[in-house]
């Protein structure tokens, strides 16, 4: 059996434009551990053995990558392993991981990991190269995502892949280490909130000259339903005898996702108002329309609702760029300055557990608080 220690070094001296056989790279190795006393003396081993296990890690496409193009420092010695591999791509070091599932039988962690980078992380991530993904680079994916449709606890899964895959190939180097440091930092995503002067005034712009987005806008600070949720509505989850809207999926791209769980599967509360707003357009458009928000001749709806609907809003406001969520997030902050109970907050936009919720929205919970709270202030006593 192969020490570990000696197996990681032989690494070193292998995989690097210097090519030296295996035999070499074995010697270089632990003599380099001896020098550091991590081991007595050298022993002989057997080149096949170390690539044996080198393949069952690497496919050879991989292994001649690294002896092609990765430069060794002057002093074979001290080359840096993790260094050199973070100038691979992505995808290749994904590859290499889901081989190390597969290779220590871990079948059910890379059937579900691996579905989910394909989905959600091989297009964003794929050809960039493992030193450029940094915690900037997370954040702006994780309010893509978010704005998406998917929940911040799905995101948060999926960049735990992402740090496993890069951790996998650069378990010494890894750009986004600093997370952990800025947990409620980086768990929350940024939040464009309005006043409510600033509120009315989108509300009355996106009436008069947007009217096709005004329901949603209107239902999505109104409900705390997201923006992929209400594209994706069709008209019979509205009821119009109770007033309720059922959100069943969401729309991510052009696919139909279904919600899952409890939560963000959900029925919400639409006022009188809206209600009235939407039967009129049900008996124009239902017969010839499944979808209750979809414009003709339009394929990416997300994308023109952002461009030109939100886009536009935020600069004749003077605001900064508003996203999908920020409506979301303003639902939030309008309920909590109306001291509405935190669960039914929470349930309205689809969390399905307060720990989560509390992590996204800390901050606007804090600035709710007052100084001072007496709970016996308001009784009556005879002293």
């Amino acid at each position: 059996m192969i020490p570990e220690e000696i197996y990681k070094c032989f690494k070193k001296y292998y995989l690097n434009k210097n090519k030296l056989t295996a035999c070499d790279s074995i010697y270089y190795a632990q003599q380099e551990l001896q020098k550091q006393k991590k081991i007595e003396q050298p022993y002989a081993y057997v080149p096949a053995t170390f690539l044996r296990k080198l393949r069952t890690e690497f496919t050879q496409e991989q292994i001649e990558y690294f002896r092609e193009a990765v430069s060794p420092t002057t002093d074979t010695s001290m080359v840096d392993d993790s260094y050199s591999h973070s100038n691979m791509l992505f995808e290749n070091a994904a590859d290499i991981y889901f081989r190390n599932l597969k290779s220590s039988n871990q079948l059910e962690k890379l059937m579900q990991q691996k579905t989910c980078y394909n989905n959600h992380l091989h297009e964003i991530f794929g050809n960039m190269k493992i030193k450029d993904i940094d915690s900037k680079v997370i954040a702006k994916y994780k309010q893509k995502e978010f704005d998406n449709g998917c929940s911040l606890n799905s995101v948060q899964h999926y960049v735990m892949i992402v740090k496993n895959i890069i951790k996998n190939i650069c378990p010494d180097k890894n750009n986004l280490r600093d997370i952990k440091k800025r947990q409620n930092e980086s768990y929350a995503p940024s939040m464009n909130l309005l006043s409510e002067n600033q509120i009315e005034k989108l509300l009355n712009l996106s009436y008069e000259k947007y009217s096709w987005a005004y329901p949603i806008i209107y239902l999505a600070l109104s409900t705390g339903a997201t923006i992929p949720e209400l594209l994706a509505l069709k008209w019979n989850n509205i009821n119009f005898k109770n007033n309720t809207i059922f959100l069943k999926h969401f729309l991510y791209g052009e696919k139909l996702i279904l919600n899952r769980g409890n939560s963000t599967m959900r029925t919400l509360v639409i006022d009188e108002y809206i209600s009235n707003l939407l039967k009129v357009q049900y008996k124009e458009k239902s017969e010839k329309e499944e979808f209750v928000f979809r414009i003709d001749n339009v394929e990416a709806v997300q994308q023109y609702f952002e461009e030109k609907v939100l886009t536009p809003i935020s600069e004749k406001l003077n605001i900064p760029k508003l996203f999908p969520s920020d409506l979301q997030h303003n639902f939030v902050n309008m309920c909590l300055r109306q001291n509405i109970p935190i669960t039914f907050i929470q349930k309205s936009v689809g969390y399905y557990g307060i720990t989560n919720f509390i992590k996204t929205y800390r901050t606007l919970i804090e600035n709710t608080e007052n100084k001072f709270y007496s709970p016996l202030r308001n009784l009556k006593t005879s002293h």
